[in-house]
């Protein structure tokens, strides 16, 4: 052996290994407890804002509509109350989304910004427009009565969230809902949503 080569210490080797041992669980760990988790949401409130353009759509329900006839949109105000299971908070910027049916837009709008603490809650609200044409209000109101009053609706939309030390995460959802149309003419206004599946992405 070379007078300049130092030979390694069998203590110092398993030492070493011990401590990358133990980094790589605690990055591990700390992985798992900051890696975004889905939240979840409940709906709290679903009124409309425009009582003339409701009537009309109800008379139209009862009593059929013509091709050319000329539909008002129609706003509902809504509240969602969304659950946070992180260990981090943030605040979700203002985000576009869109209420689909069969794959053509029904409406959408824009959600408020909203803080959700670590662990915690709030509620986040937004208008939704819906805009009905004559062929996809038939299509609708077919699809409602044929399910006894009720249909299957997708809202898709993502929003940007900031977070601590300068984190930013996109957050994009697509929700699935099986709606019961005439709970909107109800006091109880979170059994609108009978069942909803959703799906999250985030980068």
């Amino acid at each position: 052996m070379s007078p300049f080569q130092v030979e390694a210490k069998p203590w110092c080797s398993k030492k070493l290994i011990c401590i990358l041992v133990t980094l790589t669980i605690l990055a591990g760990a700390a992985i798992a407890a900051f890696w975004p988790q889905n939240v979840s949401w409940q709906l709290t409130n679903l009124d409309v804002l425009d009582q003339a353009s409701l009537t009309f759509f109800v008379m139209a329900f009862s009593n059929g509509l013509s091709n050319n006839a000329t539909l008002p949109d129609i706003t509902f105000h809504a509240g969602a109350k969304i659950e946070n299971p992180n260990f981090l908070g943030g605040t979700a910027e203002s985000g576009e989304f869109k209420v689909l049916f069969q794959g053509k837009e029904l409406g959408g709008g824009r959600s408020d910004p909203v803080d959700v603490p670590a662990l915690g809650s709030n509620t986040v609200e937004a208008d939704v427009r819906v805009k009905l044409n004559p062929t996809l209000f038939h299509e609708l109101t077919t699809d409602v009565l044929a399910n006894s009053l009720h249909t299957n609706i997708t809202v898709q939309g993502g929003a940007m969230v900031k977070s601590i030390f300068g984190l930013q995460v996109r957050c994009r959802m697509k929700c699935d809902i099986l709606a019961s149309v005439s709970e909107i003419f109800g006091d109880t206004k979170q059994a609108v949503i009978e069942k909803k599946t959703c799906v999250y992405h985030y980068f």
